[in-house]
């Protein structure tokens, strides 16, 4: 199992906001990886191919899950997101999940 993150927009390039794809996005990821953590919103920028400077809000996921689940997270991204040209993502290593160990005796 790998963390992956994901930054999805806040507005469309028209200008409305896109809270109801990120919640569409967010559901299918708790329902097909079983958890995700939300990182918060964060400034950035980037420069098109002809030059053009864009400033936007980004907010910020991570999940813990496996490549093909990864892969169609993001795919329905930019189902959901069908103006991005781009979506940055990034795998930032390998995890486990670690549950507490069951404790016999009635301790």
């Amino acid at each position: 199992m790998n963390v992956y993150q994901i930054a999805l927009p806040s507005v469309q390039f028209n200008g409305l906001p896109d809270a109801s794809q990120r919640r569409q996005w967010t559901t299918k990821a708790l329902n097909d990886a079983g958890g995700l953590t939300y990182l918060g919103a964060r400034e950035g920028a980037w420069i098109s191919d002809d030059g053009e400077l864009f400033e936007e809000t980004m907010h910020w996921y991570e999940v813990a899950c496996g490549r093909n689940q990864w892969d169609a997270l993001v795919a329905y991204a930019f189902q959901l997101f069908p103006n991005e040209q781009a979506i940055y993502t990034a795998r930032v290593g390998e995890c486990e999940i670690i549950t507490r160990p069951t404790v016999s005796g009635g301790e």
